[in-house]
């Protein structure tokens, strides 16, 4: 072989890594193989790029967290707003059922006049025979399952029980001895005039 400066042939075998060592021959043996090498700049384009994907996350949710704050101060002015709203529209519902009220109104602006001459009439009760029978109360039909969660939940209904025959018929008011019948002529309220 001669020394020049060409390039040696191919059919020339060059030995570049000849490794004589055995415990690195066998290092070399169990290596996996890499598919691709992170270099050290991939790995800080890598790192970067996850670093900008979590900020923008973060921001995006830190946007969404100050709006939806921002419409729950609105509703709780609109809340405190109404609720202001309707104690005032119950102070007037109270104020125009007020007694006093009602009569300004009864005089002032519709006309009516208090009633000055008036008498209490007495009127006989009638005897309980004369009376219509009460109509047969009928419970109203609960499924199964709304007597369990009846139960379950205490909750509960009253009912008349039946009764088997209907018992002899029992005066519940004696009559007076002397019948009171309606005054003729009695005072009775005029129209548009109110009873103090």
């Amino acid at each position: 072989m001669t020394t020049t400066g060409t390039r040696p042939r191919r059919s020339e075998a060059v030995v570049v890594n000849e490794i004589t060592d055995p415990g690195e021959r066998a290092s070399q043996k169990r290596r996996p193989k890499q598919y691709f090498a992170l270099n050290g700049v991939a790995l800080v384009i890598i790192v970067a790029v996850a670093l900008t994907v979590i900020c923008i996350l973060y921001l995006v949710q830190t946007a969404r967290v100050a709006s939806l704050g921002y419409k729950f101060s609105a509703l709780q002015d609109d809340y405190y707003t109404l609720s202001l709203e309707n104690s005032k529209l119950g102070y007037d519902v109270a104020r125009e059922q007020s007694l006093d009220t009602i009569n300004q109104i009864a005089t002032g602006q519709l006309g009516m006049k208090p009633m000055t001459d008036f008498k209490f009439v007495q009127v006989q009760r009638p005897p309980q025979d004369n009376l219509p029978a009460l109509p047969r109360e009928t419970p109203p039909h609960e499924s199964t399952w709304q007597r369990i969660t009846a139960a379950i939940t205490g909750e509960a209904s009253a009912s008349v029980p039946q009764r088997a025959a209907k018992p002899a018929a029992t005066p519940l008011a004696t009559p007076s001895p002397n019948p009171v019948t309606p005054a003729v002529g009695a005072a009775t309220p005029a129209a548009g005039e109110v009873a103090p």
